[in-house]
């Protein structure tokens, strides 16, 4: 198994949970209720689109430099890891 990083965009929603985005990944969205529970979700779902992408025979893009990564006020980028 191999492990991989992409960055991930958190933002901290009215309602206190926090919405993640993986700009590499259009497709790839989470949230979590606290910030950890939302890095938790984000590794997951980053895990089941690298794992559909390799079941469908499609090469994923290759994670962003965590520093080009623009985040708008408010906004934290986090790189995160998943084992594929």
């Amino acid at each position: 198994m191999a492990s991989c990083a992409y960055p991930a965009i958190f933002r901290l929603c009215a309602d206190q949970t926090y919405f993640v985005r993986f700009p590499d990944l259009p497709n790839a969205m989470t949230q979590g209720g606290t910030l950890e529970e939302a890095k938790e979700m984000a590794a997951d779902v980053l895990r089941i689109c690298l794992k559909d992408a390799a079941d469908q025979c499609k090469t994923p893009p290759a994670p962003s430099d965590l520093q080009e990564i623009s985040a708008a006020d408010g906004e934290l980028v986090l790189p995160i890891r998943a084992e594929v």
